[in-house]
């Protein structure tokens, strides 16, 4: 079919967050249990990159603040399992292990699916963490222009600066050189999408963004999880570009599934991207589980696969 128009996932596709969103994640749950909670050995390195790819591959955590809460979830389970129910930073370092994690607990997994597991716990507050997350991503002084207030955690710049562009302008314009509209679908907030990629000099390129406040607002509507997996987001981009035919990029095997799921409703095209991966190999194979119909190995096949 002849791509009339691309939506496109942020992170991870259209911006590098390895360096931002993925260090937020290790740092948040690192202070919150090393602050909040005092679990000793605080300033040691607790999760690597990969342990955090690894347990997004779960699946069922559209946002970073779900991921956030589920690993202190996972961790602090680990530790109520020990002897005596404690364990210092060095010890749940040792034994966390989250490929194990993932033949315990069903796919997509999602909050619910790992508190089947763990069972809720009194000690994890979901605001207190979300609240970290978002001043340690933002800094201070994007943090106080997003949300009014001073931050409590941090007084430096965001991590959100050491985003990088993956997908260059002059890819993005030869594509709408041959009449393609874009569209983002994204698990950020309007505010955070708009800013990167403003940042970048991007945003114009983009004919619709369906966002986090978006979707969280049809949830409480329709009072029913909509986010990816979920095909709701991609059709609701859909539906606002109006094209005849689309692909659908992202990185994570709940992009695929969610424009597989589209199917149903319009001809689509699930694109699953490789470039920058930390472990490509890790990746492609949990991606290749989810069934998509390309794969995207450098931001240049995307120009090969609109011509086709």
């Amino acid at each position: 079919m002849k791509i009339k128009a691309i939506l496109f996932d942020i992170d991870g596709v259209l911006v590098d967050v390895r360096q931002s969103y993925i260090e937020t994640i290790r740092k948040t749950v690192e202070l919150y249990l090393g602050k909040q909670l005092r679990i000793p050995g605080r300033g040691r390195r607790l999760l690597s990159k990969d342990d955090v790819n690894r347990f997004k591959l779960l699946g069922g955590f559209n946002n970073d603040w779900d991921a956030v809460y589920g690993i202190l979830l996972y961790l602090l389970w680990l530790r109520g399992k020990a002897a005596g129910g404690e364990m210092s930073f060095g010890k749940l370092a040792r034994l966390k292990n989250f490929e194990a994690l993932r033949r315990k607990v069903p796919s997509p997994c999602g909050i619910r699916g790992l508190e089947r597991l763990t069972g809720k716990n009194r000690n994890i507050c979901y605001k207190t963490a979300k609240d970290m997350f978002q001043e340690l991503y933002l800094g201070k002084k994007l943090f106080r222009k997003r949300y009014r207030k001073n931050p409590r955690f941090t007084q430096k710049r965001g991590l959100i600066e050491k985003e990088t562009l993956l997908v260059s302008p002059a890819i993005l314009s030869a594509l709408r050189e041959n009449k393609i509209r874009f569209g983002i679908v994204t698990g950020r907030t309007r505010f955070e999408a708009e800013y990167a990629l403003r940042r970048f000099g991007i945003l114009k390129y983009f004919d619709a963004l369906v966002t986090h406040d978006e979707i969280e607002a049809a949830e409480k509507k329709l009072r029913r999880p909509l986010r990816k997996p979920h095909p709701y987001p991609v059709l609701a981009c859909a539906k606002k570009i109006k094209a005849s035919a689309f692909f659908y990029v992202g990185d994570l095997p709940d992009d695929i599934k969610a424009a597989n799921g589209a199917k149903k409703k319009i001809r689509i095209a699930s694109c699953a991207f490789l470039w920058r991966q930390d472990n490509p190999v890790v990746m492609k194979k949990a991606l290749r589980a989810a069934q998509p119909d390309f794969f995207i190995n450098r931001p240049s096949d995307l120009l090969r696969l609109a011509a086709r």
